[in-house]
């Protein structure tokens, strides 16, 4: 027999899926399948069965089901015939079409072998109002990601890049969401996300893998046309990022200087701690690699590398039950421990030696650093004043930064002290106290008003309670630049003008986001004290609560607990000094830069690593890519800030077109699309306007600029160095076919086309969706 209502294992990944999703209870048009046997008067026998089954009966899709199509490396997208809204006498002959067709140029680019058996798949046509296509894992290598596209009509306009589409972007972690929209496509309200969510993550769930799905929505009813494994997503290693309290300190976006900073701060801080915990330089380098990437960022937001944490707590003795309360105390979420890093015996019976004396000394440790680092920072300050020249204040920033950070790993010692004791006097609570004990253990951490970071604002409301006393609050008020403040310091008391100096050199540093290096603070801009003097509201006296009646252990754990927790405040005041360093000599720097006319303004040198400043100093141009960095951290501030991402392979970041329908704002001789082919690649443009116009030799090596593309340009993609195309999106043939055969690809860029000539250079890279102009003008 040539038809097929069921499946019988052998007909195509198409047909075999579609048979899968309807008995597993999704809402699939009803359908059959033909092989090459089938006759016309069973075909015909077929489709008036099919005719009376439900949708519509008179109208019919007519699809390809080949045995080598859809599979787990190669999908042949659009490379096989389809018809769409094929009346009832003409299903035949579209059938006899389909199961003689053959894909052999694109077999041929993707060095296969051709397909055997082709089968035919026939079903009650959709006339959807809006369909798409929907990628429960991002294909670019996003895995917690998905993406829906939607468009207009049938789904052959979406994926074709035909027609206009809105790219919705979900992150399953926590259901953060933003989307890129295209002139003419559906508003983002009508497509029901939740509802295509739920569905996509319980295909994923039957198939056991990533799926491309191709959905329609007809008259409020969602029905799944076909579903596919994403073959261009090769997960070889994942790698996770997680915000967990990190986000406490770098919220939402920060500027790539910062980043710079972070990063490098954190290599060194956990190299000295696992040096001085190891005491070997052969076990340090062998986790040099992973202590390299202790953080990552993102789409402009700074997120733990959280693997490579797990490798250094694993050192540790009793690490099983240490990453739960590190977890616990981190706020880590998803408990999966992602690590495959083992120290032999002898590491570890140094690391537990070296633990254990570190956790008997931390107290006196700690008081030793702080008096350390205080001693330290007016000498500082004062070289910073001393030290002129942009390279020289470079120089002394990586100085300050190395010195401290080889001993700052003290704290990480101190965290892990204070976890340590509060899980264990959580545990001591639970049991002498079950119903209440984690209100009892918030009671007995409590320091009483001991914790550093309460005397910035004690020493607040001292300075509102002079300015009331005084009467300068009118005056406080009408302080909002750097010249209303030196105006109100000539005409304010000398006993005020000195509390005021003496509260900047202590806590002139403390401010939101103080850990940010682009971040403005009392001490940077004195007139934000003005506002939080006046702002200031008096305390009322603290009273400690009761604890009720504790035990020993317990009243010694709640002590042991409590000094952890006020030397993780006193050091976290002391780091917020040491940004404050960091952050005065940049501003020096900057300063000097831009009165050389090497920065168009101060504050662009946020937008530059310190190896970039470098160069900058030294006479490199960088205005282009600070303009491009400013336009595309302009994007990021509206994207969500999700709690976790899971990258297959490699981190990268996005590089939207837009965010929330806001347009993005490209610099002269900067276009910036949809990334959806990774790589990069420089090249001379090859502007073609449909396949019929070009040869292989004239795109070969060439990046081909075209308004749309669709399957017939396998053959010039095959052999171009690149691709940019006006229409399209992530799951387009253009994108999936372009992935499939490495090439980088940008799509979703209005007007490009016109905007481009052939022989111009441009460097495109397909993992950002940015195309640059590198010769020529741009039209």
């Amino acid at each position: 027999m040539g038809i097929y209502i069921n499946s019988n294992g052998s007909l195509g990944a198409k047909a075999e899926n579609l048979f899968k999703l309807k008995k597993a209870g999704f809402n699939v048009p009803p359908f059959f399948c033909a092989d090459s046997s089938s006759t016309a008067e069973e075909i015909s026998g077929a489709i008036k069965a099919l005719a009376l089954s439900g949708i519509s009966g008179e109208l019919f899709s007519v699809r390809s089901s080949a045995d080598c199509e859809d599979g787990a490396e190669n999908s042949f997208a659009g490379q096989f015939k389809t018809y769409l809204y094929v009346p009832r006498k003409d299903v035949v002959s579209r059938v006899q079409d389909c199961l003689g067709h053959r894909a052999e140029e694109y077999a041929k680019a993707a060095e296969i072998s051709a397909c055997g058996k082709i089968n035919c798949i026939v079903q009650q046509m959709i006339d959807p109002q809006i369909s798409g296509v929907i990628f429960t894992s991002n294909p670019n290598g996003r895995l917690n990601e998905t993406v829906v596209t939607a468009g207009y009509g049938v789904g052959e306009n979406v994926v074709s890049g035909k027609g206009t589409v809105v790219q919705l972007y979900i992150n399953r972690s926590d259901g953060s969401r933003w989307y890129e929209t295209q002139n003419g496509a559906p508003d983002v309200d009508e497509i029901p996300a939740d509802r295509l969510l739920d569905i996509s993550e319980r295909i994923a769930k039957l198939f056991g893998f990533p799926c491309d799905i191709e959905f329609a929505i007809y008259n409020d009813e969602i029905y799944i046309l076909q579903t596919r494994r994403i073959t261009a997503l090769k997960v070889r290693r994942k790698i996770i990022l997680d915000a967990s309290n990190i986000c406490e300190s770098y919220p939402g976006v920060s500027l790539p200087l910062t980043q710079d900073f972070v990063s490098k701060a954190y290599y060194g801080v956990f190299r000295s701690v696992v040096k001085r915990l190891t005491r070997s330089e052969k076990v340090t380098k062998r986790l040099d690699k992973t202590l390299r990437k202790m953080t990552d960022t993102a789409d402009g937001r700074i997120y733990y590398r959280i693997s490579g944490w797990y490798d250094v707590i694993r050192l540790l003795p009793f690490s099983d039950k240490i990453i739960p309360l590190w977890q616990d105390m981190l706020g880590v979420e998803d408990r999966t421990v992602t690590s495959d890093f083992n120290a032999d015996i002898f590491t570890k019976i140094t690391v537990t030696v070296q633990f254990f004396d570190l956790l008997f000394t931390n107290n006196r440790r700690m008081k030793e650093l702080d008096r350390y680092f205080k001693s330290r920072i007016k000498m500082f300050r004062k070289r910073i004043r001393q030290t002129s020249g942009a390279e020289n204040l470079l120089a002394l920033y990586e100085e300050i930064s190395s010195e401290i950070c080889a001993v700052w790993d003290i704290t990480l010692v101190n965290d892990m002290y204070t976890f340590i004791y509060t899980g264990l006097l959580k545990t001591a609570l639970k049991l002498h106290c079950p119903t209440e004990y984690k209100k009892r253990l918030a009671e007995c951490i409590y320091n009483s008003g001991r914790l550093e970071s309460m005397k910035p604002v004690r020493a607040l409301e001292k300075l509102r309670k002079y300015a009331d006393m005084s009467g300068f609050i009118p005056m406080l008020e009408n302080v909002s630049s750097k010249e209303d403040w030196k105006s109100f310091l000539a005409s304010c008391s000398e006993d005020f003008r000195r509390m005021l100096e003496r509260y900047t050199e202590l806590y002139g540093d403390r401010a939101p986001c103080e850990l940010k290096l682009e971040s403005k603070t009392p001490r940077t801009n004195p007139e934000l004290l003005a506002k939080m003097i006046v702002g200031a509201v008096p305390n009322k006296t603290e009273t400690a609560p009761r604890t009720g009646k504790l035990n020993f252990a317990e009243k010694f754990l709640s002590e042991k607990a409590r000094q952890g927790v006020a030397q993780r405040e006193r050091s976290r005041l002391d780091r917020a000094r040491l940004y404050g360093i960091m952050r005065a000599i940049i501003h020096k720097a900057a300063d000097e830069l831009y009165e050389s006319g090497r920065l168009k303004r101060p504050q662009d040198i946020f937008y530059l690593s310190t190896a970039e400043i470098k160069a900058l100093s030294g006479g490199r141009d960088f205005s282009r890519e600070i303009a491009r960095r400013k336009s595309l951290y302009e994007m990021y501030n509206l994207m969500p800030s999700p709690k976790r991402i899971v990258f297959a392979n490699k981190v990268f970041d996005v590089n939207p077109s837009s965010v929330n329908k806001v347009s993005a704002k490209c610099g002269k001789g900067v276009f910036r699309g949809i990334a959806c082919s990774g790589g990069i690649v420089t090249a001379e443009v090859v502007k073609v306007g449909s396949p019929t116009e070009a040869s292989a030799e004239k795109v070969r090596g060439k990046i081909i600029a075209a308004r749309m593309t669709d399957p017939g340009w396998v053959t010039l993609i095959s052999e171009c160095a690149g691709l940019i195309c006006e229409r399209g999106s992530l799951l387009s043939h253009t994108a999936i076919i372009s992935r499939e055969l490495k090439k980088p690809a940008v799509v979703g860029i209005q007007n490009v086309y016109d905007k481009l000539s052939d022989g111009q250079r441009v460097n495109l890279n397909g993992s950002t969706g940015e195309v640059i102009i590198l010769n020529g003008v741009q039209k």
